[in-house]
């Protein structure tokens, strides 16, 4: 009975040990995620409205600007929002200097056939202000398709 006893208290100790142990690496090493804001377009046409996601933190500004994107073209998880950028789009090239991203889209933003409620303007201005509020750190967005200036 004694060494029953005995064996619930090492026990118990162990599992103590080992969850005390796991907070405090947890407490020190932290949660590798960050908390982001996406915007999406109401589908009664009312604005864009955020919704809040958290993502894996990424190494560098590049990597994370480049996940982050890669999120809003996944869409909305909401069910109230629509999408912002067609599903088919992706982001070709992606640099970031001295506060400028120069970002580069396949040809699918342009042509979306009716997939966004927003106009090809619309989609611009919704990447900017999706990047402006997450990003405060970049300072102007360079947009291209396909290597080219819209509008030029």
């Amino acid at each position: 009975m004694i060494q029953k006893r005995h064996l619930k208290i090492i026990f118990g100790g162990a599992l103590l040990f080992v969850l005390l142990f796991s907070l405090t690496f947890f407490l020190i090493f932290g949660n590798k995620l960050i908390e982001w804001t996406f915007f999406f377009p109401e589908e009664n046409g009312a604005g864009l409205t955020g919704e809040k996601r958290k993502i894996p933190r990424q190494k560098s500004l590049e990597e994370s600007l480049e996940s982050f994107l890669r999120d809003l073209i996944l869409g909305p998880a909401e069910l109230h929002h629509e999408r912002i950028l067609p599903k088919d789009t992706h982001v070709q090239t992606l640099i970031v200097h001295d506060g400028v991203a120069y970002i580069d889209f396949s040809f699918h933003l342009a042509f979306h056939s009716g997939e966004v409620p927003l106009s090809f303007r619309g989609i611009e201005e919704g990447i900017r202000q999706n990047i402006g509020f997450n990003f405060p750190q970049i300072k102007e967005i360079v947009l291209t398709v396909e290597g080219k200036l819209p509008y030029r």
